[in-house]
């Protein structure tokens, strides 16, 4: 069996753990439990855009009978429970099980993305962390969008890495197309876009300044295009523009108040900060209100501002207030168990992302794919709150780059076995040749000793 074809059985295997994971998670947890907060409306919304009504406010549909378009989040997994429900999986369980298949793809990619920057037993690895680390499939067992993000930022990393490999414009097309689509899961991960592109272009070395910002601008074209349906259907349907949607402006409403700057739920959102919702107003109309009284607010706590970004970045990554934020999940459904056991998957990955990146960037590997997510993340935290979900596309990549480092400790370790073996049949053939043996024949004996070391 050829190498290629043991790294694709290989794959399959651990992609099928994989699976066999999320389907324990779902029909022995979660089952037809009913959704909360954001799982919820995108199961609702999915459903009446399914039925014909298109992408409107959920809530005010279901339980007021009133039909207003909104653009909170962006509109590719809202389609996907819609395929699902047009299939006829409309139940909480069905769209879960819907979910986890889906979610299952995302450790086909990062074996593939761990394959190229660290060779096969690295990208197995990647796929055997992604297959059963609680981070990844806590994800993949919600009705949530960021199990989508995760594939999507999985395959737009591989694409990256596949235009560093082939610098022309089809793959820089390809890759800007790949961004475009995770950005039609989450507007942020736009953001992500030319925090990879510049510095894999800049790397570019053997291509001409030229020839680079025409890499660059076929990228920014592709992934515009990807996303331009979003932005015109919002200038369309709503009354003002709101090229990227208003869930930023909601979440500046919800987390820039007394509460989530001195009191308990410091870093985090609280819902009574918020405006009531209009029955009048669409979301492009209520957007400007929430930016004001948000900016409003920030204006008068300046000083405060330095501590609750901390505070927001702290909770993202687990280092502030840790029990509280795992509490506080179990609002959107994460069993405390399952928040437990992802801190401390947490807490592991850290320092073997950190080594990863090291030894990537010893070995001139381009690190600006596997890194961007990670900023954009904690960036994207510090602007609205410290939701460890809103961690998901960064930890697809920390789980690549912890399989770096965990290959690179496999491979020093076998070295110096295979070095300390060699000292030692090179002192046995030394003794030897003191006690007599003749020279040639130490020669012989040292070189078939090494022969069959190696």
């Amino acid at each position: 069996m050829t190498s290629g074809r043991r790294f694709r059985v290989g794959l399959a295997a651990v992609t099928a753990v994989g699976l066999a994971v999320r389907l324990v998670y779902v029909l022995a947890v979660k089952g037809n439990e009913a959704p909360r907060g954001d799982a919820l409306i995108f199961f609702l919304q999915g459903h009446q855009l399914a039925t014909g009504h298109g992408l409107v406010n959920a809530a005010l549909l279901a339980f007021k009978g009133i039909s207003r378009p909104v653009a909170d989040h962006p509109p590719l997994f809202t389609y996907y429970l819609a395929l699902l429900d047009r299939l006829g999986i409309r139940t909480f369980l069905g769209a879960r099980l819907g979910v986890a298949v889906m979610g299952t793809g995302t450790i086909a990619v990062v074996g593939l993305v761990g394959r190229r920057v660290a060779g096969p037993r690295a990208g197995l690895l990647a796929a055997a962390i992604a297959a059963v680390s609680p981070l990844v499939w806590v994800n993949d067992g919600q009705i949530l969008s960021e199990s989508m993000t995760m594939l999507c930022v999985a395959a737009a990393v591989l694409f990256a890495y596949r235009f560093w490999d082939r610098p022309d414009w089809r793959t820089a097309a390809l890759f800007g197309a790949a961004c475009g689509v995770a950005a039609l899961v989450r507007a942020e991960v736009l953001l992500m876009a030319p925090a990879i592109a510049i510095p894999l272009v800049i790397g570019m070395r053997s291509l001409t300044p030229r020839r680079r910002l025409e890499l660059l601008a076929v990228a920014g074209v592709a992934g515009a295009v990807v996303f331009s349906p979003w932005v015109i259907r919002n200038s369309l349907a709503l009354e003002h523009p709101v090229p990227l949607g208003t869930a930023q402006d909601i979440a500046l409403e919800n987390t820039n108040c007394e509460s989530t700057y001195y009191g308990p739920l410091l870093g985090w959102w609280d819902q009574k900060c918020a405006s009531s919702p209009s029955l009048t107003l669409d979301q492009s109309e209520q957007a400007p209100k929430q930016r004001d009284r948000a900016f409003r607010f920030i204006d008068h706590h300046l000083t405060r501002v330095p501590v609750v970004l901390l505070a927001r970045a702290g909770r993202l990554w687990g280092v502030f207030r840790p029990m509280q934020t795992v509490d506080l999940m179990r609002d959107e459904g994460r069993e405390r168990a399952v928040g437990l056991a992802g801190l401390a998957t947490l807490y592991c990955m850290i320092p073997l992302g950190v080594a990863g990146a090291a030894v990537l960037r010893r070995r001139r590997v381009p690190i600006s794919p596997l890194v961007a997510p990670v900023l954009v993340a904690t960036l994207s935290a510090m602007l609205a709150f410290g939701n460890p979900r809103y961690r998901a596309s960064a930890d697809i990549v920390v789980v690549v780059l912890a399989a770096a480092a965990l290959e690179w400790f496999w491979t020093e370790r076998i070295a110096a076995r295979r070095g300390a073996r060699l000292a030692a049949a090179q002192d046995a053939c030394a003794t030897d040749a003191r006690l007599g043996a003749g020279p040639e024949s130490s020669l012989r004996d040292e070189h078939s000793v090494s022969e069959g070391l190696h």
